[in-house]
C-alpha cells in the first residue's frame, strides 16, 4: 500500500531542487500542495474527549502557553508531550527546543515513548547523543535538562529556544522555571507546554500562574482520572479508592489544588511595623517559653515568643508578636532570654513548666538579676496538636502578625511547622501559649 504523504514529501524535495529559482523553500510548496504539515497519527484516534479538546485547541497556534494539570492517569502528560512533539516537526530547520523535569530518567522515557509512536507511523528519524543530553530530529534539537535544584540553572543560561516542555512543573527548581520562562523568546514560533498533579495552594505555580491565567494568556485545562477511563484498567480507580484518603482522592483522582493541612501556617502574614510604634503601657506585652532540656545536636530548642496587643479604631484587636529559637537547653541561654524580655519591656513572662517543674524560672531569673518583671508558670495539659489548630483562623484572618524584625529562624520554624509529622513545633507551640495567656 503506497503511503502518500510520504510520496508527496518526495515529490517536494524533488521539485526544490530542480526549481529552485522558482520555490524559496520546501514551506512554500507545501502550501502549494495544501499540506500544512499537520501530522495526525492512528493513535489520536484513541485520544479521550478532553485530549482532543487540548489538541484541537492548539492545533493551528504557533505561540501559546498550554498549562495541563490535574488527576494521576488522565492523559494530560501524553497529550502536553505529545503536542511537544507534535510542533516540533511543524516548526524551522535548526530550531532549538528545551525539556525539563525534575528526574532525567522519567522525562527521557516519556519522550521515547511518544517519538516511537511518531517514528512508527510517519518515519521520523531521531538520534540522542547521551553525552549532552539532546535530541535531534529532523535537524531540530531538543535539550534535556534536569531541575530540581539551583544548579541546573546554569545548564540552560544563554540559550534561545522555540520551545519548552517542563513535565511536573510544581517539582522543579523556581529560580529554574523563571530561567526557562526567558528562554523561550524566538519570533515567528514560541510555545510553552506544562503538566503537573496539584501541588497545595500556596504554590507559587497555583498563586501566580494558575490562578493568573487570563491575565498571562495561558491555555489551562483540568483533567480528572475518570477523563481518561477508556484507556484505564477496568477496576483501576476502584482500586485507587481503597488506598486512598478523601483528601487524596480530591488531589489524585480529581485534579484538585487543595489547602496544606499539613502545614497551616505557611500563609504567615508579616507587618512592617516598628517595634518603636509600640508604646510602652498602651499596650500588653506577655512572654512565653517553651524550655528545651536536652543537650547535644539533636537536641530541641527553647522557644521564646513575646507578643503585643493592639486595638484598632474600628474596635478589632490586632495581636503582634516576635520570637527566637535557642539552641539546645534554656539554661545555657538564660541571660540572653533576659536581655531579650528587657528589651521589648515585657509585662509579664510565663513559661511550661511540664519538664522543669515549678519555681524553677523564678530562681535562675532572680540569680542573674537582669529580668525582674512578674514570672509565672504553666502547666500545658490539653493535646499539643489541638492547641496549635486552634490559632490558625486567627491567623488566616491576620488577626496575629509576625512583625518583620522577627529571628528569621524562629517565623520559618512557625512556616514549616508539620503538624501531620509533628516536625518544628517549638516555635509555633511557644506562640500558641503566649496567645492563649494574653487572651484568656
Amino acid at each position: 500500500m503506497i503511503n502518500l504523504r510520504h510520496a508527496q514529501k518526495r515529490l517536494i524535495k524533488e521539485l526544490h531542487r530542480n526549481l529552485d529559482y522558482f520555490i524559496e523553500d520546501t514551506e512554500t510548496m507545501s502550501e502549494m500542495f495544501d499540506l500544512d504539515n499537520d501530522i495526525k497519527l492512528p493513535s489520536e484516534t484513541k485520544l479521550n474527549d478532553k485530549q482532543k479538546k487540548v489538541l484541537k485547541k492548539v492545533s493551528r497556534l504557533n505561540n501559546f502557553f498550554l498549562f495541563l494539570h490535574g488527576g494521576v492517569r488522565s492523559g494530560k502528560s501524553y497529550i502536553a508531550l505529545y503536542i511537544f512533539i507534535k510542533k516540533i516537526l511543524q516548526a524551522p530547520q535548526k530550531s532549538l527546543f528545551l525539556a525539563t523535569g525534575y528526574n532525567l530518567l522519567v522525562l527521557k522515557t516519556s519522550i521515547d515513548q511518544i517519538l516511537d509512536e511518531f517514528n512508527l507511523n510517519e518515519g521520523i528519524d531521531y538520534r540522542y547523543n547521551a553525552m549532552y543530553f539532546r535530541y535531534t530530529i529532523d535537524n531540530k534539537v531538543i535539550r534535556l535538562a534536569g531541575a530540581n535544584n539551583k544548579r541546573s540553572h546554569h545548564n540552560i543560561r544563554g540559550i534561545t529556544v522555540t520551545g519548552w516542555y517542563a513535565n511536573e512543573i510544581t517539582l522543579q527548581d523556581k529560580e529554574v522555571v523563571m530561567e526557562c520562562l526567558r528562554r523561550v523568546s524566538t519570533k515567528q514560533t514560541s510555545f510553552k507546554v506544562w503538566d503537573t498533579n496539584p501541588s497545595n495552594i500556596e504554590h507559587y505555580i497555583y498563586k501566580d500562574f494558575l490562578l493568573k491565567a487570563n491575565q498571562k494568556k495561558i491555555l489551562e485545562y483540568q483533567f480528572t482520572t475518570y477523563d481518561n477511563i477508556k484507556n484505564l484498567s477496568k477496576n483501576y480507580i476502584e482500586d485507587q479508592k481503597k488506598y486512598l484518603s478523601d483528601n487524596d482522592q480530591k488531589v489524585f483522582l480529581d485534579g484538585e489544588w487543595l489547602a496544606n493541612i499539613d502545614m497551616p501556617f505557611y500563609n504567615l502574614s508579616f507587618s512592617d511595623r516598628d517595634i518603636k510604634d509600640f508604646i510602652f503601657g498602651r499596650q500588653d506585652r506577655v512572654a512565653f517559653l517553651d524550655p528545651a532540656t536536652g543537650l547535644g545536636e539533636n537536641a530541641s530548642k527553647s522557644a521564646l515568643s513575646i507578643i503585643f496587643h493592639e486595638q484598632q479604631i474600628d474596635g478589632t484587636h490586632i495581636f503582634y508578636f516576635v520570637g527566637k529559637l535557642f539552641k539546645g537547653s534554656w539554661v545555657h541561654n538564660i541571660c540572653q532570654m533576659a536581655n531579650m524580655l528587657n528589651y521589648y519591656k515585657v509585662t509579664t513572662f510565663f513559661y511550661e513548666d511540664n519538664l522543669i517543674g515549678q519555681g524553677t524560672m523564678e530562681r535562675d531569673f532572680e540569680f542573674t538579676n537582669i529580668y525582674r518583671y512578674n514570672i509565672k508558670s504553666i502547666r500545658n495539659t490539653t493535646d499539643k496538636i489541638a492547641r496549635i489548630m486552634s490559632i490558625v483562623s486567627s491567623v488566616e484572618k491576620k488577626q496575629l502578625l509576625c512583625l518583620s524584625c522577627c529571628d528569621s529562624d524562629y517565623s520559618d520554624s512557625i512556616r514549616l511547622s508539620n503538624v501531620s509529622t509533628k516536625k518544628d513545633l517549638d516555635a509555633v507551640d511557644s506562640l500558641e501559649s503566649a496567645y492563649r495567656v494574653l487572651t484568656t
